[in-house]
């Protein structure tokens, strides 16, 4: 089985990852859906990331409707055009795992609050961050 090191930890299919500041797609909740290892024919084909490339699916949580509003408003700024969350190419993006943290272990009540705020989700993960480094 593929796997990956993220900021926090291993990664394999299936895991839930949150991802951090300074993507486009910053701390939004997802699943790891493959993992294709750096120099890997599928790697290759996909990008020229100097590491692991990693599949994420970030539109299967419940997000509210002010998270997925936030969401639009920097997608929109991120492309120059109005994008809907659910056209927006979320169902499967590339992410390198330096860019991830590995969200198994959050809280039911983390979870929720990352997934009702952009605010919430930028401080928890600053947490996070906080405790990898130490």
């Amino acid at each position: 089985m593929n796997t990956t090191i993220c900021v926090n930890g291993e990664l394999r299919v299936g895991d839930t990852v949150i991802s951090i500041e300074g993507v486009g797609y910053s701390y939004l909740i997802g699943t790891v859906l493959e993992i294709n290892k750096v120099g890997s024919s599928e790697h290759l084909m996909e990008t020229d990331n100097d590491t692991d490339d990693i599949h994420v699916e970030f539109t299967g949580a419940d997000y509210s409707e002010k998270r997925i509003l936030e969401v639009e408003e920097t997608l929109t700024k991120l492309y120059g055009e109005k994008k809907s969350f659910y056209d927006s190419g979320l169902d499967d993006v590339i992410m390198p795992p330096e860019f991830l943290i590995k969200a198994d272990a959050l809280s039911k009540e983390a979870i929720e609050a990352i997934l009702n705020s952009e605010k919430s989700a930028a401080i928890i993960c600053s947490r996070i961050l906080k405790q990898s480094v130490s």
